[in-house]
């Protein structure tokens, strides 16, 4: 036990080497999100378009005890009940049922009131189900914005996290508060932290495999099943956690290439593989695992085809390639009134504060 404090003693040192570094981490990590994500939240009662009924759907079926939904299943009736009450974003009133009905026909509303989501890993949303407890229990508020505010959770934990792992790196204090206020101002981070989404654990996901890939980098030892429990992890959140995994995977294989391309090109081989696989492999290795076994699960559980999915069609009329990934990706420099957040969300004298900051 006294070595495991003094190994937390020594890391939070590493991490707030000064009262200033601990107050401005304090201030971009907690204060500027929990602010921004409360003010969007507040400002936005109905459902967000970006699926959010469905998400909601799922974590509801997990704390009432259903268990994880299955590719086919229609939305519950208090889900097409509170859809119908509460509205969505940019869905006029007249496309849905009226809040007053007796019944709610599933096929009445947008996507044929199908359960899409259930094509996602149950792992963000089990894991919301008791954080938001806290917020509906404690704090009274309804179901659906008490959910919506584990995001501000989520989001402060893989800022802290990130900030972490930037001092592992050693970048300084203020270096890591700009990266950090370019994160938590951006629109699409606020935007999906205030929603019931699994985007909204994407910055801890990814921050989570930063900080341990840095330990490992900078303190080399048995890190090998940590980075693949992260590996792992990352990607039971949603799948698209296999992007962070095959970035830092790459990043330790260009680290074993270089160190090893000065032998004979026989020995260069065998020393780039046992110098990357205990790295970067086992990352790469635990991010494939959780999703061969969620294709293969999800395959298993579904009652119809992704091609049966209505809600889908929409995706069907276009392309997705590299360059709907970049565009997407560009709007993290958006300016904090566009995108995905409306100018008239938040406080602009707030926001331009921030932003100046």
């Amino acid at each position: 036990m006294t070595k495991i404090a003094s190994r937390s003693r020594k890391f939070a040192s590493i991490c707030f080497p000064t009262r200033k570094a601990l107050g401005l981490a304090f201030l971009v990590c907690v204060v500027v999100p929990t602010v921004l994500v409360a003010l969007q939240i507040n400002e936005h009662p109905k459902f967000s378009p970006s699926d959010e009924g469905a998400h909601w759907d799922y974590v509801t079926r997990i704390s009432n005890g259903e268990g994880v939904p299955r590719l086919g299943e229609l939305l519950q009736r208090q889900t097409l009940k509170e859809l119908a009450c509460r509205g969505t974003e940019g869905i006029p009133a007249k496309l849905v049922p009226k809040c007053s009905s007796q019944y709610f026909n599933a096929a009445k509303f947008p996507g044929g009131g199908q359960q899409y989501e259930a094509q996602h890993p149950p792992t963000y949303y089990a894991l919301t189900v008791p954080l938001r407890w806290v917020a509906i229990e404690i704090f009274g508020f309804d179901d659906l914005t008490g959910t919506r505010y584990t995001g501000i959770l989520w989001l402060v934990a893989g800022l802290l996290v990130l900030w972490a792992a930037g001092r592992v790196m050693g970048l300084t204090a203020p270096t890591i508060g700009v990266g950090v206020l370019l994160l938590t101002t951006a629109p699409v981070v606020i935007y999906h932290a205030s929603t019931v989404s699994n985007d909204a654990p994407a910055i801890f996901t990814g921050a989570l495999i930063a900080l341990v890939a840095a330990l490992a980098y900078r303190y080399p030892g048995q890190w090998t099943i940590a980075l693949a429990a992260v590996g792992f992890f990352s990607a039971s959140v949603k799948l698209t956690g296999l992007l962070p995994v095959f970035a830092v995977s790459a990043a330790f294989a260009i680290q074993a290439w270089g160190s090893s391309r000065s032998l004979k090109p026989r020995d260069t081989i065998k020393t780039f593989f046992r110098r990357w696989l205990p790295q970067g492999g086992a990352l790469l290795f635990g991010g494939l695992v959780a999703a061969l076994l969620w294709i293969i699960t999800s395959r298993q559980l579904a009652l119809i085809g992704p091609m049966e999915i209505i809600a889908f069609n929409a995706l069907r009329g276009n392309s997705v390639g590299p360059d709907v990934v970049l565009n997407e990706t560009t709007r993290l420099l958006s300016p904090i009134t566009d995108s995905y957040v409306s100018p008239d969300t938040l406080s602009q004298d707030l926001q331009a504060f921030f932003t100046q900051l």
